[in-house]
């Protein structure tokens, strides 16, 4: 089987990430598989960014295309700018601040070639800290495969945003949610899952996904609302997964309300939730909260 006859797009999402930039297009160009494309999408960036890019474009035409915006749309506009210019069967999604290694586009496409059915594919990363004292490491994390949306909506999206390799043909044709600025990408894998496709991941290490000050991820608030928008979209628009929209609004919006609540002192209120996520999904590993909360109580009593 002829594994280049799948054309891959790697669309690289950047705002001012002049700093990084670089290293993202050149970890793109590197890859030992070569049918591919090479989308940068800036969202108005007002350091170098965009003129890094550009040069990129300049010396790699066939392989590099730069999009520039004259205004700043966010996350979600963004990507959907470079997903209408992605020619590709298979997708990737990386920020600008990220870096692939060399096989990853590789090792994906075979894989998707041995599994035919599926329509998603992870693999595991290398995170590395760029403002904090701790050293690189691998996410030490067993992931789940399974086929259908059921599992991503009661517990998340379990590989990370770099990590994901998609069959463009199972996207839905209105791209990313324009109204879910934080989790869009969380969503459109739950989308593309919704005919039953099946999803899966490699166990490698096949990306750097770089922790650091500036990360979309690190307001923990912003994106809890932003995940509650996420629940009652799939409320409306697909009402027949009431019972796993249930318990992953449990899940991913109340059970960390509670933890924040605990946080600050508001232990009624923590308390409350916390028992409200028990009911709605009593298989999530709440033990240690649990305890938490006793011990609290034995203390201000």
């Amino acid at each position: 089987m002829n594994l280049e006859a799948q054309k891959v797009s790697i669309c690289i999402i950047t705002f001012e990430q002049s700093r990084y930039i670089e290293q993202a297009i050149k970890s793109a160009l590197h890859q030992t598989y070569k049918n591919l494309e090479i989308i940068v999408s800036d969202d108005a960036s007002t350091d170098d960014t965009a003129e890094i890019a550009l040069r990129y474009a300049k010396k790699y035409a066939k392989q590099v295309k730069v999009i520039t915006a004259k205004e700043n749309t966010g996350i979600t506009g963004n990507c959907n700018r470079a997903l209408s210019a992605a020619s590709g069967d298979l997708l990737v999604f990386m920020g600008g601040d990220d870096i692939l290694f060399e096989r990853k586009i590789e090792e994906q496409v075979k894989w998707f070639a041995e599994n035919r059915e599926a329509i998603l594919c992870g693999h595991k990363l290398v995170v590395h800290y760029e403002n904090e004292n701790r050293s690189s490491h691998n996410l030490p994390l067993e992931y789940p495969t399974g086929k259908g949306p059921k599992w991503l909506i009661e517990h998340g999206c379990p590989y990370g945003a770099l990590s994901v390799m998609l069959r463009k043909e199972s996207l839905p044709e209105h791209g990313f949610v324009d109204d879910i600025p934080y989790v869009t990408d969380h969503l459109l894998y739950i989308e593309a899952l919704m005919q039953g496709g099946r999803f899966g991941y490699i166990n490698k290490a096949l990306g750097i996904y770089r922790r650091h000050d500036k990360n979309v991820t690190n307001n923990q608030e912003k994106c809890i609302v932003d995940l509650l928008r996420m629940y009652e979209y799939l409320d409306i628009k697909y009402p027949e997964f009431q019972k796993h929209i249930r318990k992953g609004r449990a899940n991913l919006v109340h059970f960390p309300i509670a933890k924040i609540h605990l946080r600050r002192g508001n232990y009624l209120q923590a308390f409350w939730l916390f028992m409200k996520v028990i009911f709605i999904s009593p298989r999530r590993p709440f033990l240690n909260l649990y305890i938490k909360l006793l011990n609290i109580g034995k203390n201000r009593s």
